[in-house]
């Protein structure tokens, strides 16, 4: 049986082939008869439209990529908000285990966070953390099945078609995570203090941590064309978010050793900075934070691009 998720390859490269085959024919058709248009003629007319249109063309088609793989996800958003249920019960019990622990300290806040700052952060964490794609599995099983190198022979960067494809579910499931975890925040702590010019902030920095999430589980995923299971290197970068990326504590109130440790790794720049900068947006310094999240993302984007071009090449040498 072929569901709407299994088709949306097919769906994006057939749009993609579809729009290049139209654009391609009329300006040959034009080209050929004032000597304009495809640059046959006078070669100024295509020459000075392809600097301009060969990037939009190309944003386009991952953009069509990224609008089918929201589609399908919404298509069965009713399954999407049924598994939020798991997102409802885990913040009803930290609100408990919250609560509990400024009862018993005493203290209004611990470590600059109110009960209420300390749920809302965790609403932020746990919504990404549990609705993000764990992506190193779709890349395992194209590498081990062969069907990248089938993959890779289509009219789309590889790498790009799948960001698109990520990033358009994962955009639904954290969305729907943030709508049922609010929700039960709201009744059971109420509202937290967030100036309105906090959300392109939040939102950017969500953007990014999502975007480090993707390279780092598609470098995961790649290591498959060296070893048989890249399942331990999974497991251990899903246990790393957890504990060290600020999943179920902020760092904030990590021992110093410890993080220093937790900040010097990409993990924390996934979680721990949109929530950090959610909670206490005056004093979590945006700028600084999404100019680190940039950073990380060129670096791991350095480190992915090693891996698959290494990998590529291991394909053509074994011949696929």
């Amino acid at each position: 049986m072929i569901t709407r998720s299994g088709s949306l390859e097919a769906q994006g490269l057939h749009w993609t082939a579809r729009g290049h085959g139209r654009g391609h024919g009329r300006g040959h058709e034009r080209g050929h008869g004032c000597g304009r248009g495809c640059g046959h003629g006078r070669g100024r007319g295509c020459g000075r439209g392809s600097i301009v249109l060969g990037p939009l063309r190309s944003a386009n088609k991952y953009l069509a990529v990224f609008e089918l793989s929201v589609e399908n996800a919404t298509a069965y958003f009713l399954d999407t908000l049924v598994r939020t249920i798991f997102m409802a019960v885990v913040i009803f019990v930290f609100v408990h285990l919250w609560r509990t622990t400024y009862s018993v300290t005493g203290r209004p806040t611990i470590a600059g966070f109110s009960v209420a700052q300390m749920i809302w952060y965790l609403v932020i964490t746990e919504s990404i953390i549990t609705g993000r794609v764990r992506y190193w599995r779709k890349m395992d099983e194209e590498v081990r099945s062969g069907q990248i190198a089938y993959s890779l022979n289509k009219p789309v960067n590889y790498l790009i078609f799948h960001y698109a494809t990520f990033l358009g579910e994962s955009v639904v499931k954290v969305g729907a995570n943030l709508l049922v975890g609010g929700a039960v925040a709201l009744l059971m702590v109420g509202p937290i203090r967030v100036p309105l010019h906090a959300a392109p902030f939040v939102f950017a920095s969500m953007l990014l941590g999502l975007t480090v999430d993707y390279i780092t589980a598609a470098a995961i995923g790649l290591l498959a064309f060296w070893v048989e299971d890249t399942a331990p290197f999974g497991l251990i970068y899903n246990c790393l978010a957890l504990i060290l990326g600020g999943t179920l504590l902020p760092l904030d109130l990590f021992p110093a050793a410890l993080r220093r440790v937790a900040a010097s790794l990409p993990m924390n720049q996934v979680v721990y900075a949109p929530a950090r900068m959610f909670a206490d947006f005056a004093s979590s310094q945006p700028f600084t934070i999404l100019m680190r999240q940039v950073t990380w993302v060129a670096v791991m984007g350095c480190v992915l691009s090693c891996v698959f071009r290494l990998g590529r090449r291991r394909l053509d040498v074994n011949g696929g």
